[in-house]
């Protein structure tokens, strides 16, 4: 696992350093004095940071710029095949693993389900699919991993605290990887993972501050604040898919009753779906909940119903979060984001219809742009963001 920095001028190099980083990769291409500018460092700083960086193949000269009176300045972009890092991702019924390169795009990756394995048959069945992935991608060498896996986790720790889906609870999932692989490791909740994909290479780049909505076979949820993770006081903040909508509504996993997840996730929606049917008489017209948004698009009428009604469930706690919170972005993840030309429109007519008025004016509500690769994304996400802020402990001369 990572260790802490040591010494206030590591700690202030380190944050310039990121400083830098960051403003190269959001401009794309960027001269060291709109860098200073920018950053409010010095010129000297900047230039000598960025020599690091040449030296260590993170960033790279490029054509010169427009001159604005004197010499053309030259331009720097971000290498983005400086080096590769590994993602992870385990889900509640597969594992994927993926190669990327700084930029977070995925250049080979292999699957397989989980079924009932415990945690250490995960991470040997992890590591083997990363090497395979290695294969696909042409890569030998990685600079870290990233994994993500829904439930309650640590970060800080490493630690997996509980998978209610996986039955698995306290495991120090990090630390097994590392040992497994020699490698540093970086773990995060699933759609936490998610959120900093999106915000590295998704609809949230560039934005601050912004919320992330997970609908999936579970509903999570994340809180970005100033580029960083809010996590709250004990490390769960976001946890929107328990936030109760129906007080004497059916029971969910947490144990609570009338969560957001145990009446419009996934399973709820197609449960509830199987018991309509049944309770007339009729046969399923579909397998799974991603049969039931087709046949909703094709007009299958008692789908459509249960597709329309979950909606009202997660526009009423997304009119919740812009009356609490008042975020300039909400991106929303999950399945039902295939028939955005159904559930995007009834989701803003919900929404707008359970905020204060005038409440919702300047909150964009938009479906993520990485759809389902942002798992995994976001989990080579975690290693770049790391290598972004201690860059010499990833690559060297």
């Amino acid at each position: 696992m990572q260790q802490p920095l040591t010494g206030s001028f590591e700690l202030i190099k380190n944050i310039n350093t990121a400083c830098i980083l960051n403003m190269i990769r959001e401009k794309g291409s960027i001269s060291r004095a709109d860098i200073a500018r920018g950053t409010g460092l010095t010129p000297a700083t900047v230039s000598n940071i960025t020599a690091e960086l040449i030296s260590i193949n993170l960033i790279k000269e490029m054509d010169r710029g427009e001159s604005s009176g004197g010499r053309k300045p030259v331009l720097i972009s971000i290498n983005k095949t400086a080096c590769y890092v590994g993602g992870i991702h385990i889900g509640s019924t597969a594992i994927e693993a993926a190669v990327s390169n700084v930029s977070a795009e995925i250049l080979g990756s292999a699957r397989a389900p989980i079924e009932s394995a415990s945690p250490q048959e995960a991470v040997k069945l992890g590591l083997q699919l990363l090497e395979q992935a290695k294969v696909k991608a042409g890569v030998k060498d990685l600079a870290g991993i990233g994994v993500c896996t829904h439930g309650l986790v640590r970060s800080d720790e490493g630690l997996l605290v509980f998978a209610p889906n996986l039955g698995w609870s306290n495991i120090k999932m990090g630390d097994m990887f590392a040992e497994a692989s020699g490698l540093p490791v970086f773990m995060e909740n699933d759609v936490r993972a998610m959120a900093l994909a999106e915000s590295w290479c998704g609809l949230a780049f560039g934005v601050k501050d912004y919320i992330y909505l997970y609908i999936g076979p579970g509903i999570g949820g994340s809180i970005i604040s100033g580029n960083e993770l809010f996590k709250g006081q004990g490390g769960f903040a976001g946890e929107f898919g328990h936030a109760a909508i129906e007080p004497d509504g059916p029971l969910c996993s947490c144990g609570n009753r009338g969560c957001l997840q145990a009446l419009a996730s996934e399973k709820a929606v197609f449960e509830s779906y199987k018991k309509r049917r049944a309770a007339n008489n009729l046969p399923l017209n579909c397998k799974n909940y991603e049969g039931l948004l087709y046949i909703a698009k094709d007009g299958d009428k008692d789908a459509l119903e249960e597709i329309l009604r979950s909606i009202r469930y997660i526009g009423i706690e997304v009119g919740n979060i812009i009356n609490a919170l008042s975020p300039l972005l909400i991106v929303i993840n999950g399945h039902l984001t295939k028939i955005s030309e159904i559930t995007m429109p009834a989701l803003k007519k919900e929404t707008s219809s359970h905020c204060l008025k005038y409440s919702d004016i300047d909150t964009k509500i938009v479906f993520s742009s990485l759809r389902d690769e942002a798992p995994i994304k976001g989990a080579a996400t975690c290693v770049i963001r790391q290598m972004f802020e201690s860059p010499k402990k990833f690559l060297k001369d």
